[in-house]
């Protein structure tokens, strides 16, 4: 019942553009996939064994972010449709050229395989905002 009203309230201060105030895009240098200060909205959570994957979405892009299962205590937890600042960090070395490649990435001992679809970035990012399923500002 408490979902329900949170997400009522949600969707009213979405249309009302009560909750776009805190969603400002960091300004300054950006290096493309390899690192971005920007935000995104949280589409998809999902998990494999000790392994959160959290897909934040940029213009047209989705954005696959790993983090690892640890209980944080006194934190914000991320939820479908939450918009977040995040700076995201690349598991590619910027002069990898051979990505496309490689079908996946050994994460805390988890092969996280990349999404075939062509929205998601054939990529797995990382970032310090994210500590298991909580926001860190």
């Amino acid at each position: 019942m408490m979902r329900v009203l949170f997400n009522v309230f949600l969707i009213v201060a979405l249309f009302n553009g009560t909750a776009q105030k805190n969603n400002k895009i960091l300004r300054g240098k950006n290096d493309g996939v390899k690192s971005s200060k920007a935000v995104y909205e949280i589409v998809r959570i999902d998990s494999i064994k000790n392994v959160y994957l959290i897909y934040g979405k940029k213009n047209d892009s989705i954005f696959k972010i790993v983090s690892s299962k640890t209980k944080i205590q006194n934190c914000i937890p991320i939820k479908e449709g939450d918009t977040l600042e995040l700076v995201l960090k690349s598991s590619f070395r910027e002069n990898f050229y051979q990505r496309k490649d490689i079908t996946g990435v050994n994460y805390n001992g988890v092969l996280i395989r990349f999404d075939k679809t062509k929205d998601v970035v054939w990529d797995l990012f990382t970032t310090e905002n994210i500590k298991g399923i909580c926001y860190i500002k």
